[in-house]
């Protein structure tokens, strides 16, 4: 099932809903269904429209969101102990000496 206005500013539109939904129904007597897309904001996604119509016909659904990653950052090691101190408190200086 895709949204025929994905590439526009257009309102979700789905191509050949019921037979999709008719689809899916029929899977997710046998087993869970998972469907999947890359759009980051469910608000603007078309699996919400598609969640909503599952849920109309008595199929529970849920959203699972993947976390963005955390962020990679470079420091020297004197600035990293500094920053654990400031976290956790006090942190031995590195060979007796932090100049």
């Amino acid at each position: 099932m895709c949204n025929l206005n994905y590439q526009s500013d257009g309102p979700v539109e789905i191509v050949n809903l019921e037979l999709g939904l008719k689809e899916v129904l029929i899977l997710a007597q046998r087993r869970p269904v998972v469907l999947m897309c890359i759009c980051k904001e469910l608000c603007n996604c078309h699996r919400e429209t598609i969640a909503d119509a599952l849920r109309e016909s008595g199929i529970e659904t849920e959203e699972f969101v993947i976390p963005e990653p955390p962020t990679m950052r470079t420091m020297n090691m004197f600035d990293a102990l500094d920053e654990i101190e400031q976290q956790q408190g006090d942190v031995p200086a590195l060979n007796g000496s932090r100049s």
